[in-house]
């Protein structure tokens, strides 16, 4: 788990390092409004990763009483890439079709704006193969291989829309770059998948293929509301205050994108280990929850305590003073939702890993109503504010939502809720407002952010570690996982 946990968060770092250098030389290449329209684009590509089907594969290759009377391992890749091929063909050739009816409700209805949409609409087609395809080596356990694909397809992404865009090329041909590496991507993952698995009959088995059908139909109805949501709300920001509305927005979005993915880095690893161990191990589930938990909550504390309270002098330094004016007033809104967001990660892979995804799917629901119904009405008139405080909504309702997850479980587990009101909550608020008084009104230097940045995080980590609220189980494995950040660590 503590090596697993380990290559995780390395398949995430790499990458965040990458887009938070490469991201700037995009936004400024592209200009505000390209920059609006690639950043719609990727939301609408991403409805592709929206598809249970590799959940499905890594719940069906992680089982822990795997006999010779079940579908053999290299059944199931095949029937999951054959599902995958047809998924993807299916919804490029619907979001192709659907790219001029977009534009126009994002407001733009250009039809430039249009093409830039349907190329990214052709990469559905290898991001739903990919993401079947990398399931297999996180079910099979084999998170060093799944690490090195994710981090060098990152890498290659980035870094050359990067210099796609700084070239004056535009938001198509960025686009297209995106496009041509999820296609490699796809492919060396297809190749990886297979290996692991071998033999892979060409021919699905019908037995598999139902049995992947039933296990994604569980999860695709949350993610497909998760992936409508993320494009909703764009289209909704576009249309109320604009297309350079919609950059500066979608750049306060990068800073929660970071932190969610680190947290999911993290806790990713829950779902095939808690499919595991769900007949027998009770108690080590409910370990690795409490554990996870912790973690997700001290990590999404202490981030979305730092975007609420140091955001703004961040995105000046980093994107500029227009983009980071622009998107000031959403900052603390967000900072909270982000951090809310982060906290339910745990419970919502726990819910994936032991079989209750229909509460997923109800909580998600009820949140992205919320949200895009408060977003069609406060965007109008409270601007980029409106816009922060509609996510808020649509998150507010997390801790229920854990809760509620809790009580599904058999037997049921709990999260360390003491650590989390009275140690975690308070000093997340702490830092956030030691953080906005020491920079709120100060001129953007980078020593001085990341001076206030360490002294506040040191602090709120000792608190954390002094109070009690780490059972010492938990401090070994910390431990032991900041040990093991290498990749080649015990090799």
């Amino acid at each position: 788990m503590v090596r697993s946990a380990a290559l995780s968060v390395w398949a995430f770092a790499v990458p965040a390092v990458t887009s938070f250098v490469t991201a700037p030389i995009l936004a400024n290449g592209l200009g505000p409004h390209a920059f609006a329209i690639y950043a719609l684009a990727l939301a609408y590509a991403g409805t592709a990763s929206a598809f249970g089907l590799g959940r499905a594969v890594m719940r069906e290759l992680s089982r822990p009483d795997r006999g010779a009377t079940d579908i053999a391992r290299g059944d199931v890749v095949s029937a999951g890439l054959w599902l995958g091929v047809a998924v993807g063909l299916a919804l490029a050739t619907l979001l192709a079709w659907s790219a001029d009816a977009l534009v126009q409700a994002a407001g733009t209805g250009d039809a430039a704006d249009a093409l830039v949409l349907r190329i990214a609409a052709f990469g559905a087609l290898p991001t739903t193969v990919a993401g079947v395809a990398l399931a297999v080596p996180q079910g099979l356990g084999e998170w060093r291989q799944f690490a090195r694909l994710s981090v060098a397809g990152a890498i290659v992404t980035s870094v050359g829309g990067a210099a796609v865009a700084w070239s004056g090329a535009g938001a198509v041909a960025v686009v297209a770059w995106t496009t041509t590496i999820s296609t490699g991507v796809a492919l060396a993952a297809v190749r990886l998948a297979r290996r692991l698995t071998a033999p892979v009959p060409w021919r699905p088995e019908g037995r598999a293929i139902r049995t992947l059908l039933g296990l994604g139909g569980e999860i695709l109805g949350a993610q497909v509301v998760v992936a409508l949501w993320a494009l909703g709300e764009r289209v909704l920001v576009s249309r109320a205050l604009g297309p350079a509305a919609l950059a500066a927005y979608v750049v306060a979005l990068m800073l929660g994108s970071y932190l969610q993915a680190l947290v999911v880095a993290v806790a990713q690893v829950l779902a095939p280990t808690a499919h595991r161990a769900s007949r027998d191990q009770a108690a080590r589930v409910q370990d690795l929850y409490a554990g996870t938990t912790l973690g997700v909550a001290a990590l999404s504390g202490a981030g979305g305590a730092t975007i609420a309270g140091a955001g703004a002098m961040f995105l000046a330094l980093w994107m500029g003073p227009t983009l980071a004016s622009a998107a000031a007033p959403a900052l603390v809104p967000l900072g909270v939702a982000f951090a809310l967001n982060g906290l339910t990660t745990a419970a919502w892979f726990l819910g994936e890993g032991l079989g209750h995804q229909r509460r997923n799917l109800i909580a998600v629901s009820i949140g992205a109503t919320v949200a895009l119904g408060g977003l069609a009405w406060l965007g109008a008139r409270e601007e980029m504010l409106g816009a922060g405080l509609a996510r808020l909504g649509g998150l507010a309702l997390a801790p229920a939502y854990i809760w509620w997850m809790e009580r599904a479980t058999r037997p049921a587990v709990r999260a360390p809720w003491r650590s989390l009101v009275l140690v975690i909550a308070p000093a997340s608020v702490a830092l956030g407002v030691g953080l906005h008084l020491a920079l709120g009104d100060a001129d953007a230097a980078w020593p001085r952010l990341v001076m206030s940045c360490a002294v506040g995080w040191t602090l709120f980590a000792a608190a954390i570690w002094t109070s009690g609220a780490m059972a010492p189980a938990h401090k070994a494995r910390l431990r032991a996982l900041v040990a093991r950040w290498r990749p080649g660590h015990g090799q």
